[in-house]
């Protein structure tokens, strides 16, 4: 299954839409359509994805806690600034923190400091746990934002991890990449899953790229590094974030979205019944990750739970 470059999808988006190899022309230019390719990837296919709950881009954050902190950011890679869910974790020990209404506030002790919370309510971009706990760690799920995608001058591949904290180039870093430089990491393979965000660097120095933490995945929340994964500046990405299969879509979507602007409602109708069609099979392919899983229990509260709670599956 093809994996589409940023230079591909672009090339992709022309032909489907047969607009122009003129990268100058008014809001035809590469750049323009990568805008688009974003746009279309934030506003239109990540929402679809996620809405099928099936843990695509989900990733973990974990903060430790303190009685003397009351509220604890949200990640600030978060789609829509939001959480998957939440947990108290203390070594083995796992609890998950229900949300809060805050009609209930009065109900709990809030200004309380306890060994673990009972839940949390959410207050702006930050939680506050309830009552606050004295030690342990939140751990918090999320849906991780991509980054924008970037064409191939500025991003490189791991030709080597050479050490916990250095990688050999595959070409020499970009004039642009310094030590003041953010840099983020992601797979080669289907999902660009993110291995690294926000990373400094000590080196940039040719194609040796030192950075200050470890990329072995010892940094808690973060993958190892391999060799083919992408760097790239923070926040941006060299391949888009989804499964490979639907990568055509994203094109297609893109190019139906020029097409509008541009006016041209005949090779829209058309483009529109095709994506029709590869959003249609998106969504099939995409909708159960697992055939076979078993049924999941959402409500705690329930019989099942508890017995499950108490004596585990299949016991």
């Amino acid at each position: 299954m093809k994996i589409y470059s940023s230079e591909e999808l672009i090339a992709a988006v022309r032909r489907i839409g047969s607009f122009t190899e003129d990268v100058e022309a008014e809001g035809k230019k590469d750049q323009d359509l990568l805008d688009v390719l974003d746009a279309v990837l934030l506003d239109e296919l990540i929402p679809q994805v996620i809405r099928l709950q099936e843990e695509f881009f989900v990733r973990c954050h974990t903060v430790a806690c303190s009685a003397a902190i009351t509220r604890y950011p949200l990640p600030k890679r978060a789609v829509g600034n939001k959480l998957r869910d939440l947990f108290w974790v203390s070594g083995t020990e796992r609890e998950y923190l229900p949300l809060i209404a805050r009609e209930d506030l009065p109900f709990h002790t809030e200004g309380d400091v306890d060994a673990q919370p009972d839940g949390f309510y959410v207050e702006g971009d930050g939680i506050v746990p309830v009552p606050r706990p004295s030690g342990g760690s939140l751990r918090m799920s999320y849906y991780f934002r991509p980054g924008q995608l970037v064409k191939a001058d500025s991003y490189r591949q791991v030709a080597s991890v050479d050490s916990t904290t250095s990688v050999t180039l595959d070409v020499a870093a970009p004039a642009a990449w310094t030590t003041a430089t953010v840099f983020d990491a992601h797979s080669k393979e289907s999902g660009a899953e993110n291995r690294f965000f926000d990373f400094g660097a000590s080196v940039v120095s040719g194609t040796t790229l030192t950075f200050t933490s470890a990329i072995d995945g010892s940094v808690t929340d973060m993958r190892a590094l391999e060799v083919g994964d992408y760097i790239t500046e923070a926040g941006h990405a060299a391949v888009p974030a989804l499964p490979r299969d639907v990568h055509s879509v994203l094109a297609q979507a893109a190019a139906c979205r020029l097409l509008e602007s541009d006016g041209d409602s005949e090779m829209l109708q058309l483009a529109r019944q095709t994506l029709a069609r590869q959003l249609e099979n998106m969504l099939h392919i995409m909708d159960v990750r697992v055939d076979g899983k078993s049924q999941r229990l959402t409500n705690r509260r329930s019989f099942l739970w508890a017995q499950q709670r108490r004596t585990g599956w299949g016991r």
